[in-house]
């Protein structure tokens, strides 16, 4: 289990609901913009490097 800030365990529960729910790239944006507004850029730039890293093990994991 991983440790996430309240915050961000929120975000991508909001964010993985609207994603199975819909196809909600729109409103999975909006979710982004708006947790932007909340954080630092210190964090911004740390989550951008993690998710980077995620979607880049996870795509050579699928080939």
């Amino acid at each position: 289990m991983l440790f996430l800030p309240d915050e961000l365990a929120e975000l991508l529960t909001i964010f993985s609901l609207d994603t199975y729910h819909t196809s909600g790239y729109n409103t999975g944006m909006y979710y982004i913009l708006a947790f932007y507004m909340c954080i630092g850029v210190g964090e911004l730039i740390l989550i951008i490097l993690v998710t980077a890293l995620i979607v880049l093990l996870w795509s050579r994991r699928k080939k």
